[in-house]
């Protein structure tokens, strides 16, 4: 699920059913979150505006040299669509902070819920590598990466930095690991979820890369090769460029230098406030959480409902992640084939759209969106891999991987030395639901924000479709890790009860036994 589809399961309006919710934003998202009548009547007229705005107030009074922007607009126009029930009356002022929702888990009763924002690490000419700047033959480059935060009920983390606060603390000043008190004496009170909604969901916060990219395959198509050609060799600059500035929160790492890893980059220590966006930036996918070590997960199962699943292909960019953190299970290699994800299939799919709307007929050698080279096989609705914790051979780049297509494969699913299984679901375009097709329906634009009550059940159709196609070869999958589990379950228990028998023999023979004797 999505930031905004978590907390809304996690509210006394959603009421941990998923039905409840389809039903409450029929009711809701009809309207645009920023219809100016609709938002002005909630933000301004009780009992609405009490709730949406205190947080608002709550920042600017508890970090008055902080940023108020354009993401926190966002996030209580989306908390004002999304959070307020249809009577617009009921509002819940529990239903607004995300450490409320351990009521919830805390029993182990419902999924726990981990939402995901990044940070844009972007290092100037005090980071240069001083290895490097000590020899004048090498050049130095200053890579930017983005770090990885994560909210839970509990704790606000950044693997990365190896801290974190309690999720109720968050949004107070930080001094060496000690929250500032305020000149009242009083704490700040957690940063409550309508600014989050922004945080989670400003995809508009995207770097000058990251737009070209979007347009990039019409820039191509429409011969501008050389505009093109331009702004690529300048996107070592655009990268570095946020037309619209993050939201922040004070920076609770401020004071820890001395506490924190040695790689952690020298801003962090001198930053008073975190930048903080979408995590779409840096993977749609948020898998990187549940390879933080300690989680332990078994069965990963994504959803991928990118803008485009085949050329962002964001399973295959986890490989990094993986390698950069030594990650031991993950498959290495899953994702799209090269050849289904190229810049060439796209604008040979507009062209083809372009012919036919100016009625020249299309090459016959090809097909729609689902075209494909010859001899290459693009991935179907489900996608099932496993990984592998064995070590890397020396003739060996990476650990292999294994493609569970049938219940024959399922013995690398069983293997004592097996990895971390992902079951990867597309949303594809699927004949049970026809005219409704993730890339071409205008109403399911990442950037569309009014959906009729039609359009809801026609998503929500597809998804069912898509799954339906897939769900067989999920409960194999999950039954035969469970498999594997119990196994290894029962050899540790059985390793227990020949260790305690031996001792009983032992004990048997007296303080003059030998220990050798049953080894």
């Amino acid at each position: 699920m999505t930031g905004d589809s978590h907390t809304l399961y996690y509210s006394s309006i959603g009421q941990q059913s998923h039905a409840t919710i389809l039903d409450h934003l029929k009711n809701r998202i009809g309207v645009h979150i920023a219809s100016p009548p609709a938002l002005l009547t909630l933000v301004g007229q009780a009992p609405t505006n009490k709730y949406l705005l205190s947080g608002l107030v709550e920042k600017l009074r508890g970090v008055p040299d902080a940023d108020f922007g354009l993401v926190d607009i966002y996030g209580l126009a989306l908390a004002a669509r999304l959070l307020v029930p249809n009577n617009e009356l009921r509002i819940s002022s529990y239903d607004l902070k995300i450490s409320n929702q351990r009521f919830y888990t805390d029993g182990g009763q419902q999924p726990l819920p981990i939402y995901t924002s990044v940070r844009h690490e972007i290092p100037d000419s005090a980071g240069k590598v001083e290895s490097m700047a000590r020899d004048a033959r090498f050049t130095t480059k200053h890579f930017d990466w983005f770090q990885w935060f994560e909210w839970t009920p509990y704790e606000f983390f950044c693997e990365e930095l190896d801290a974190g606060v309690p999720t109720w603390a968050v949004g107070r000043q930080w001094d060496a690991g000690h929250g500032k008190w305020r000149e009242n004496g009083f704490a700040l009170p957690e940063l409550r979820i309508p600014l989050m909604m922004g945080i989670w969901g400003s995809a508009f916060c995207a770097t000058l890369s990251h737009y070209y990219k979007e347009i990039r395959p019409i820039i191509k198509a429409s011969g501008l090769g050389s505009l093109d050609a331009l702004l690529t060799g300048k996107n070592e600059e655009l990268v570095k460029v946020h037309p619209v500035d993050p939201a922040v929160i004070p920076n609770f790492a401020l004071g820890l230098r001395d506490k924190l890893p040695a790689t952690c980059p020298e801003s962090i220590h001198h930053a008073t406030h975190l930048q903080l966006m979408d995590a779409g930036m840096a993977n749609n996918l948020p898998i990187y959480p549940l390879l933080r070590p300690g989680r332990d997960v078994d069965v990963i199962i994504a959803f991928d409902a990118s803008a485009d699943v085949k050329g962002d292909n964001w399973i295959k960019v986890t490989d990094g992640y993986a390698r950069q953190r030594n990650i031991k299970g993950w498959p290495m290699g899953a994702g799209w084939p090269p050849s289904t994800n190229t810049d060439e299939i796209t604008i040979q799919q507009l062209d083809e759209a372009s012919q036919a709307s100016s009625g020249t007929p299309a090459n016959s050698a090809s097909t729609s969106s689902g075209y494909l080279p010859p001899n290459n096989k693009e991935l179907g609705y489900c996608t099932v891999w496993a990984g592998t914790k064995e070590e890397n051979h020396e003739y060996m780049d990476d650990p292999p991987h294994s493609l569970i297509e049938t219940a024959a494969d399922d013995h690398h699913l069983a293997a004592r030395n097996a990895g971390i299984a992902v079951i990867y679901f597309p949303f594809l375009a699927n004949d049970a639901v026809p005219g409704v097709d993730p890339l071409k329906a205008e109403f399911m634009s990442t950037w569309n924000f009014v959906y009729t009550p039609e359009e809801i059940d026609s998503v929500v159709a597809l998804a069912r479709a898509n799954y339906g196609e897939g769900r067989e070869r999920t409960r194999r999958t999950i039954k035969a890790v469970w498999e594997r589990k119990r196994a290894g379950r029962w050899e540790r228990e059985e390793e227990v009860r020949e260790f305690e028998r031996r001792v009983r023999v032992r004990r048997g023979c007296g303080d003059t036994g030998h220990w050798d004797h049953f080894s």
